[in-house]
């Protein structure tokens, strides 16, 4: 291989490997990273159980967590327990959570009425006596990879 061939080559398989990263980057590379959304929850009634958090990117199925994108569960520590949900993607989300006192893996309600007997909360803490919260309500962003820390406080 000459001189100029060989310069040729190198420059080729230089600006390849440069356009690679680049659409590497931008498919979920270095630089397309998820955020973090980092749920503080406060209001427990008492440090029995579990507090399950529910991730949803879209109204379908909210607020229940049969469609959640993302679940996370951790035992309820006083005053305040997190859920942390990592390398969520830039979009429009809401979340849900339950004080899961029993551990059951549900929410507990009066039978007949539906009233829940567990302590429950979602995003922007938009929480009724007569009616459950709708997923605009409960909705927020997240852009780029930055952290967002979101504070529930539970209600019962």
């Amino acid at each position: 291989m000459s001189a100029i061939q060989y310069r040729k080559y190198a420059l080729w398989a230089g600006l390849t490997l440069l356009v690679l990263g680049a659409v590497g980057f931008a498919e979920g590379g270095a630089w397309a990273d998820g955020g973090t959304v980092r749920v503080q929850v406060s209001g427990f009634r008492n440090g029995a159980g579990d507090l399950g958090c529910a991730l949803f990117a879209g109204a379908q199925g909210f607020p229940g967590s049969d469609v959640a994108v993302a679940k996370e569960k951790t035992a309820v520590t006083l005053p305040t327990s997190e859920c942390v949900f990592r390398d969520v993607k830039p979009g429009r989300y809401a979340v849900t959570v339950l004080h899961d006192e029993n551990r059951n893996g549900k929410m507990d309600k009066v039978w007949l009425l539906g009233i829940p007997l567990e302590g429950y909360g979602v995003s922007n803490n938009k929480t009724y006596a007569t009616r459950g919260p709708n997923f605009e309500e409960a909705a927020f962003a997240l852009e780029g990879p930055a952290e967002l820390l979101l504070k529930v406080v539970l209600r019962y």
